[in-house]
């Protein structure tokens, strides 16, 4: 799991009670993904609000395992990651001058450093089956390129 993240994550020493946003990469936006999208199965009234790792957790071990399980659950935390402003050049650091493209790049679909701790957590706690069948798979590639994907070009 650590080749996928910019900066390893020991799930060991973070307790269940804490707040999901104790995980690298999850900040407060993506927190709040988490209680709205904590529907399942979407448009259902199945609400069970994700607030600490417990929750995560509890709401992973509710799930079935059933043969769409892991498609299930990869689907519903893109939905969750996913990113305001996909496929757009944004500036990657608060210290960039204006007007220096050079330091652009594309934003990806969904945010890849977050899907990814997310699954290295589940991995972490879950690591025999049934369980294991579900959980979703890491978005894979150098862990610089997973953060920051692809450089736009110079504008003109």
């Amino acid at each position: 799991m650590a080749n996928h993240l910019p900066h390893p994550v020991d799930f060991g020493a973070l307790g269940l009670d804490e707040p999901l946003r104790k995980l690298k990469y999850i900040g407060a936006y993506i927190a709040g993904r988490f209680v709205a999208e904590s529907v399942w199965p979407v448009n259902s009234r199945n609400v069970h609000p994700i607030h600490t790792l417990r929750d995560l957790h509890s709401f992973f071990r509710q799930r079935r395992p059933v043969p769409t399980a892991r498609a299930n659950i990869t689907t519903w935390l893109e939905r969750i990651m996913a990113n305001d402003r996909p496929r757009q050049c944004v500036e990657k650091g608060k210290d960039i001058p204006p007007g220096n493209h050079r330091h652009l790049y594309h934003v990806r679909d969904v945010n890849e450093c977050g899907f990814n701790v997310i699954v290295g957590f589940l991995n972490y706690h879950f690591p025999d089956p049934p369980h294991r069948a579900k959980i979703p798979r890491a978005k894979t590639g150098r862990a610089f390129y997973v953060k920051y994907p692809l450089v736009c070009r110079e504008q003109p």
